[in-house]
């Protein structure tokens, strides 16, 4: 704190404590928030790296149903023909935005150009991921998704008809309207970290004991057609001998419905978990290229922090005279 304070001209803590209450603790608080968040971020941006390094990578065919890190190529579902909607380039996935320019003017007659969003939107479409083992469904609804292919440019018009401008951004001119996508290409090699679950097959049989109790009741509720198939003296009730006979016809239609749902082909799907805490991430930058880049994040938060705070420490000491 002395070297930080060794820096400060002393021109300005006499600012500092002239200055007006009201926008001096209103700038306080707003660097005191500004030191809480970036703390936040630090924390977060942590946990991020060790949710990633400590997550081993499964394969499809045997991940375990739960929380999952998967890797493979991105395709698209059998018959979609997905196409990105600003630029028409087929695509797995895509966010856009389309902004048009406003200008006004001040009272002092300077002229203020800002940016408008009249138009945004994301994919939230299924897609693929596949490996060497098989394929598993993405379900990109609340994903953190980092793309592979982001452009901007500009364009007299709301809409683009025609490719994206080789340079990506053209001149201003008197192009009023500024379009950005990204996209995740078709055969981009992901990197998934998320609920893994399967349904079909025999991860999604019923217990087969409330089957034969289902199936029993359902019998019950029809006496007449249950003493046709079982009353085997025709003495009108169904005895203990006959219900056993009942039992034993109801168990074999489990044995045989779970049969049949076991040969149902399985599907394998990833998703975002249920607890808030666990990310939802699809990317198409590989492990360590993730941990690397989150290692920056918090690097650069952990300096937010330490200088907002030396700020607000200072200011406040400044300030009263401590």
């Amino acid at each position: 704190m002395a070297l930080f304070e060794s820096l400060i001209p002393v021109e300005w803590a006499t600012g500092v404590i002239e200055a007006e209450r009201i926008p001096f603790w209103a700038g306080t608080v707003l660097l005191l928030i500004v030191s809480v968040v970036t703390l936040y971020l630090v924390f977060r941006f942590h946990h991020r790296i060790r949710m990633i390094s400590d997550t081993p990578t499964s394969k499809i065919r045997s991940a375990a149903q739960g929380y999952v890190e998967l890797e493979g190529e991105g395709l698209l579902l059998k018959g979609d023909n997905r196409r990105s909607p600003l630029s028409g380039l087929p695509c797995l996935w895509y966010k856009y935005k389309i902004e048009k320019r406003v200008v006004t003017t001040d009272s002092r007659g300077h002229r203020q150009t800002r940016w408008k969003t009249i138009d945004s939107g994301k994919s939230e479409s299924l897609f693929l991921v596949k490996d060497d083992t098989g394929e598993c469904v993405i379900d990109p609804e609340g994903a953190e998704v980092t793309p592979n292919s982001s452009q901007t440019w500009y364009s007299v018009h709301a809409g683009w008809h025609g490719p994206i401008p080789k340079s990506g951004v053209i001149s201003f001119g008197s192009k009023d309207y500024r379009l950005s996508e990204s996209r995740i290409d078709i055969g981009a090699d992901l990197y998934l970290l998320g609920r893994f679950g399967s349904v079909g097959g025999v991860h999604d049989l019923p217990n087969a004991r409330e089957e034969l109790r289902q199936i029993l009741v359902e019998w019950k509720q029809d006496p007449k057609k249950l003493l046709q198939r079982f009353d085997a003296n025709g003495d009108g009730k169904i005895d203990e001998q006959e219900w056993g006979g009942a039992t034993k016809a109801a168990k074999k239609e489990v044995i045989e419905m779970r049969a049949e749902m076991a040969r149902q082909p399985m599907t394998h799907i990833i998703g975002k978990p249920e607890n808030s805490r666990r990310p939802f991430v699809i990317s198409t930058i590989d492990q360590q290229a993730m941990v690397k880049r989150f290692g920056y994040y918090v690097g650069g938060s952990v300096s937010a922090f330490l200088a907002s705070g030396s700020v607000v420490t200072w200011l406040v000491t400044v300030r009263l005279g401590l």
